[in-house]
């Protein structure tokens, strides 16, 4: 397992913050160099991200942190504070910007990240909208798949057969062929129609992959805020940067109800882009 101690973090972050401001400076006033940089930083989120994900694992016997969400997960839901009894109370998608940020610090990986803002990239803008009768739009970008301590037991896919995750860093065969943080771009629950304001204040759960079990759907959304791509995060703490090839990804990252898609918006096939992500999901086949 690759190692790192608390204080790589914090390097990685002062570095990126230097660096970035350096960018900015020797740069034209652009949108290309804003986009490009709002890129590299979002980078820099999922490396220290993945940084704090390896030293949980190191700390807790190779076991993974749990990729859903509450006190004992990685990042817990969004909620108030009672300052008199520390008591939790959920706001969840009716949340305020400083209730999310309390479920980051809620969660297990915080001790080791620090930063909330290491939990959003800068070309996310959906905590910039208001939703339902007193919050905003999700600020988390990053969410973890189900594959990755999400999800217990095994599932039977079609197209791929008998399929279980992983529960603890020793069971990856191929870490940097495994991605850990995905960007998700979650704006309404299923029964909302696109066209009403979004009712959503927080990726809910793990990242859900193949609806039905059916290895050519998607189920969550992913993002195309980067020169229509996705920067991904992996096990073995290295970032990268996809472009999607399909048009029909990036219409399902910006509104997954877009009718270009039809009725069966989910279900993609012959799409390269699904099968990417397929074939890096965190799974092992079961004899």
């Amino acid at each position: 397992m690759k190692r790192y101690s608390k204080l790589t973090i914090a390097d990685v972050a002062v570095a990126v913050a230097v660096g970035v401001f350096l960018f900015f400076v020797s740069l034209p006033v652009s949108g290309l160099g804003r986009t490009h940089a709002k890129r590299v930083v979002c980078m820099a989120n999922l490396e220290g991200l993945g940084a704090a994900w390896l030293l949980y694992a190191q700390d807790n016997d190779g076991v993974l942190v749990r990729s859903n969400q509450g006190p004992d997960r990685w990042v817990d839901r969004p909620h108030q504070i009672d300052p008199a009894t520390g008591i939790r109370t959920y706001t969840n998608h009716d949340s305020t910007l400083e209730e999310k940020i309390n479920g980051f610090k809620g969660g297990l990986l915080f001790a080791y990240t620090g930063q909330p803002a290491m939990y959003h990239c800068p070309s996310d803008g959906r905590s910039r909208v208001p939703v339902n009768s007193r919050g905003v739009g999700a600020y988390r970008t990053y969410s973890i798949p189900g594959g990755m301590n999400g999800w217990t037991g095994t599932k039977s896919i079609s197209g791929l057969g008998a399929i279980r995750g992983f529960t603890e860093y020793g069971q990856i065969a191929a870490p940097a062929e495994r991605y850990v943080f995905v960007e998700e771009n979650y704006t309404h629950s299923p029964s909302t129609p696109a066209s009403q304001p979004p009712d959503r204040g927080y990726n809910g759960g793990v990242w859900s992959f193949w609806r039905g079990n059916n290895s050519q759907a998607w189920w969550d959304p992913v993002a195309a805020w980067h020169d229509e791509g996705m920067n991904l995060g992996f096990a073995d703490g290295h970032a990268e940067y996809r472009r999607w090839v399909d048009q029909r990804t990036v219409w399902f990252a910006n509104d997954r109800f877009d009718p270009r898609l039809g009725s069966s918006s989910y279900l993609q096939p012959g799409n390269p882009d699904q099968q990417y992500m397929t074939e890096h999901y965190p799974f092992e086949f079961v004899e």
